[in-house]
């Protein structure tokens, strides 16, 4: 399964400090979810869900669609997604695997000296 960098159009720019969270879908026709990625300033966020998440074996792993490209999960945070009873459709969550660039490492040291942020803010 090819998965697409997800990130590329949506860096996070540091003047506005804001975070991506990650938006639960309605089940499709086919049986399917099509997951929203979207950024906000902090301050001005929908209320969100926070979930800090271990990557778990790396090389299990399942994908999930988000915009129009395939992101490869833990199958530990596959099963949360397709398994919770705790969020519904609409519902925005923060997930530390999803939500920050991994691969950009000013990002991530950003996100992570805010977590205390984004878990007070939920």
């Amino acid at each position: 399964m090819a998965t697409h960098q997800i990130y590329v159009d949506t860096p996070l720019e540091k003047l506005y400090r804001p975070i991506r969270l990650l938006q639960i879908p309605k089940e499709e026709a086919s049986g399917s979810f099509r997951y929203t990625l979207a950024s906000f300033p902090l301050t001005k966020s929908p209320s969100y869900h926070a979930l800090s998440y271990a990557w778990m074996d790396p090389t299990e792993t399942r994908g999930i669609t988000v915009a129009s490209s395939t992101v490869d999960i833990s199958l530990n945070l596959f099963n949360f997604l397709s398994q919770n009873t705790l969020l519904k459709a609409g519902d925005w969550i923060w997930i530390d695997a999803l939500c920050i660039d991994q691969g950009n490492i000013p990002e991530r040291n950003d996100q992570v000296k805010r977590m205390r942020d984004i878990y007070s803010n939920v």
